[in-house]
């Protein structure tokens, strides 16, 4: 089934839940994450969108397209066993105090 937002979702339920004496909805499951950003539409549907937390200092990286793949290529290069021993890299001590 698709929603107006373009979301498609399975034809058939997964389940239905009642909410307990402190008003939590048990979704344990179907949520597999640990936390979710919550939409409500005016219908009243519930949209739960699984999300992630980058801690500010490494969200430069994230928001650096060009970094990015050199993490990834770097992660890509090990995977196979392309690396050097760190001891192979020359260390340029002209930018420290």
């Amino acid at each position: 089934m698709r929603t107006s937002t373009g979301l498609i979702f399975a034809d058939e339920p997964v389940g239905v839940v009642n909410k307990d004496s402190r008003g939590r909805l048990p979704l344990g499951f179907v949520a597999t994450g640990s936390r979710y950003r919550v939409n409500k539409a005016t219908t009243g549907e519930i949209l739960l969108t699984p999300v992630v937390e980058i801690p500010a200092r490494e969200m430069w990286m994230w928001e650096n397209p060009e970094v990015l793949e050199d993490i990834r290529q770097g992660l890509a290069d090990a995977a196979v066993g392309d690396t050097v021993p760190l001891s192979a890299i020359e260390r340029d001590d002209s930018t420290e105090d």
